[in-house]
């Protein structure tokens, strides 16, 4: 067999002695991780560990003091944030920002924007309709006017139109009623089943590490411990810091 053919696959991500910050505050210290394609890969944290800043760098909304970045084998570390998005790299902040002024079809063609193409948006629009069907109903409806947990499923479908090869998530849960919560994890894990590589960065540490097949946990701008999400559920220190146990 070709020596080619025996060689795995580069992950999809892979973070190398990473840092970053802002002016001379060093927030990101050195972090190294792996993210394979089509898994689901879960940050979780204290606030100011530096989770946000991570994903940050990842998208090239800001420059890294040090390190490398790949994207699929290739490097991306200081590439503008269109660039970035152009070659496969989306992100779903933090707080949803969704365009509250236009329709809930208007926000998806934004997203579509890196590889527009009227019928295989049209496509698209169906795909992402039968995964969110609330949205379906309101494709006309302007995205100020959802509810929260609506307002977090057009986020990531609007992410989704770019048809990325890493999902960043940004703190999906922020500020949904429990119910809704459960929602959007289902929906996270189906992605990751039609194999989707994912990134998530949450503070609901119980249910990032219930979805995850891998997981960090970023403190003071450094990996303190990683795993399993499974092992780290029943890790002590990750049970008394994050879990409530």
């Amino acid at each position: 067999m070709p020596a080619s053919d025996t060689q795995a696959a580069p992950p999809m991500l892979r973070l190398t002695e990473l840092q970053a910050g802002y002016g001379n505050l060093k927030v990101v210290k050195g972090i190294s991780m792996e993210v394979p394609r089509g898994e689901l890969v879960a940050i979780i944290g204290p606030n100011g560990a530096g989770k946000s800043t991570t994903l940050n760098c990842i998208a090239g909304l800001l420059s890294p003091k040090g390190g490398q970045i790949d994207l699929d084998g290739e490097p991306i570390a200081g590439l503008p944030a269109t660039d970035i998005a152009a070659r496969g790299m989306v992100l779903c902040p933090e707080g949803r920002q969704i365009f509250a002024s236009l329709t809930v079809a208007e926000n998806l063609k934004l997203g579509a924007y890196c590889r527009w193409n009227r019928k295989e948006f049209t496509h698209q629009i169906e795909e992402i309709a039968a995964l969110f069907p609330r949205l379906r109903e309101r494709l006309r409806q302007m995205g100020g006017t959802l509810s929260g947990g609506e307002q977090q499923m057009l986020a990531i479908a609007r992410a989704l139109m770019s048809r990325p090869k890493v999902l960043l998530l940004d703190e999906p849960s922020m500020g949904l009623a429990p119910l809704v919560v459960e929602a959007i994890f289902e929906t996270i894990s189906e992605l990751q089943r039609r194999g989707v590589t994912i990134l998530l960065v949450e503070q609901n540490a119980r249910m990032a590490l219930s979805v995850a097949r891998q997981a960090f946990v970023l403190e003071m701008g450094q990996v303190v411990l990683r795993g399993a999400g499974e092992e780290l559920l029943q890790h002590p220190q990750v049970a008394e810091s994050y879990l409530g146990v």
